[in-house]
């Protein structure tokens, strides 16, 4: 039985410590003293009489068991099919924000209510990692306030028309780093040319993951959506793409890039960085790949390091969770 259950998928692994602490004293102490096996949390509202109080109350024992054996262990916690979260629960996981990187609400009722009241009882967040399945915003909904919220990544690949409505809601103004997943495809995913507000007044470094600008005008209009960033992160990029975003932020410092495609051989990164340097434009690193420091002819990167600092591309924000803490 034990290891039937050690081997089922991560989405069941809520049982594992249960089921070891049930086998006898000797394993039960192993399994209370083992933070790894309560780090997960999943609480589902079972079937009961009108009668009877809200499953959720019932298990708040039970999950302040898994979050005090958690102890520093990240954990991850989802709450699925219930009407409305207790302020008593929101307080217990907000003791432990600390060290939670997942906290998910799945709701067909006061979803928002749920999602907005969840986030802003966590005075201490400051890391947030989001995957959208839907989202929508109605104008009556109020906005979501994150005072000290400094790195958000938002994974809208399961839901490309949602990042815009997220995104307008949250007021973040200590936001410095903001992360992006599926922004672009063939096709413009967020037309923010419709006036969207945007309520991020310290916002510095914009990554996009896991995509690429694949045309013209999504560039431009993600250089509008974001003038004033200093750092700009993106996994792909082409070398006309360089122009267009040092043309449309002027205030942009850094530039990175995991991949950097060459498609014109008479595109001269030097000319370009010393013209717009000439202009008065703040530009002074790039971190481009370790192919692209390789290929090139080493009298052009020489000519380009006296006027620009160069150094190969690395991830140096913050990665705390893996892409497996976000599958179901």
């Amino acid at each position: 039985m034990i290891f039937k259950e050690g081997r089922r998928p991560r989405k069941h692994g809520h049982r594992f410590g249960v089921v070891l602490s049930h086998v006898s004293h000797r394993w039960r102490n192993v399994a209370t003293t083992t933070p790894a096996l309560w780090t997960y949390l999943r609480l589902q509202e079972q079937p009961h009489d009108e009668n009877e109080s809200p499953e959720l109350l019932r298990e708040l024992t039970r999950a302040r068991a898994f979050l005090s054996r958690s102890r520093l262990c990240p954990v991850d916690i989802y709450i699925e099919g219930f009407e409305g979260v207790s302020p008593e629960f929101i307080r217990l996981i907000g003791e432990h924000v600390g060290h939670c990187r997942v906290y998910v609400v799945g709701n067909d009722g006061e979803a928002y209510s749920s999602f907005r009241d969840g986030l802003m009882a966590l005075p201490s967040l400051h890391h947030l990692e989001l995957q959208l399945h839907w989202f929508d915003v109605m104008p009556h909904y109020l906005p979501i306030m994150l005072p000290t919220i400094q790195f958000l990544h938002i994974d809208a690949a399961d839901c490309r028309e949602c990042f815009g409505p997220l995104i307008s809601i949250l007021h973040a103004a200590s936001l410095t780093t903001l992360s992006l997943t599926a922004w672009c495809t063939a096709a413009l995913l967020v037309d923010f040319e419709d006036g969207l507000e945007l309520h991020l007044p310290s916002l510095k470094h914009v990554i996009l993951a896991d995509g690429a600008l694949r045309t013209t005008k999504e560039l431009y209009t993600f250089a509008r959506t974001f003038p004033d960033i200093e750092r700009f992160s993106t996994e792909h990029m082409r070398d006309f793409h360089l122009s267009i975003i040092l043309d449309s932020c002027p205030t942009l410092q850094t530039i990175a890039t995991s991949k950097f495609e060459q498609t014109d051989d008479t595109y001269n990164l030097h000319s370009v960085v010393r013209g717009f340097q000439e202009a008065g434009h703040p530009i002074r690193r790039l971190m481009l790949p370790e192919t692209w420091f390789s290929e090139a002819d080493a009298e052009d990167v020489v000519e380009l390091r006296e006027i620009i600092v160069m150094e190969e591309y690395y991830v140096d924000w913050p990665t705390p969770f893996e892409q497996e803490y976000f599958e179901d």
